[in-house]
């Protein structure tokens, strides 16, 4: 695993990885397989265009992308893009119902069944039922904290 530190300080660019990424095939150094991106990063949204590029970088040299998206819930109310524009672009996605969407549970339950009717009713209030996050009340919120950071 190497870590790749992004250059302006906030969320990594498609130069950040093509400068840190090993495609080589060299016995001595392990070659790149897989890149994992988390959105959000600290309160930062990577953005979609970013991820774009990233990803087209990755697929031309068969590299895997992960999203580490226990805060995508959170980047798409603020208006960074749809949930499903997001997935596209990578081959995995991890994504908490706990954060963001208060779901109660974490990801250690067995036989989860009637929980996951919970898990839908918090995705639909909170989220929304679209891809947008239309109609959620992430979206609200996250007007709210706009609105007090102005303040």
């Amino acid at each position: 695993m190497q870590p790749c530190i992004p250059a302006n300080g906030q969320y990594l660019t498609f130069e950040d990885i093509q400068r840190d990424v090993d495609t080589r095939d060299n016995i001595h150094i392990a070659p790149t397989r897989v890149i994992s991106l988390e959105n959000t990063l600290a309160g930062v949204i990577t953005p979609l265009e970013e991820v774009r590029r990233i990803s087209a970088f990755t697929r031309a040299n068969n590299i895997k992308m992960h999203l580490d998206g226990a805060r995508i819930w959170e980047a798409v109310a603020a208006g960074a893009g749809s949930l499903v524009g997001y997935l596209d672009y990578f081959d995995i996605a991890q994504m908490f119902l706990s954060k963001g969407l208060t779901v109660p549970i974490g990801g250690g339950i067995r036989q989860a069944g009637i929980m996951s009717s919970a898990a839908r009713v918090a995705v639909e209030d909170n989220f929304g039922n679209r891809p947008h996050s239309e109609g959620g009340r992430l979206q609200e919120t996250h007007k709210k904290a706009k609105f007090i950071e102005k303040m």
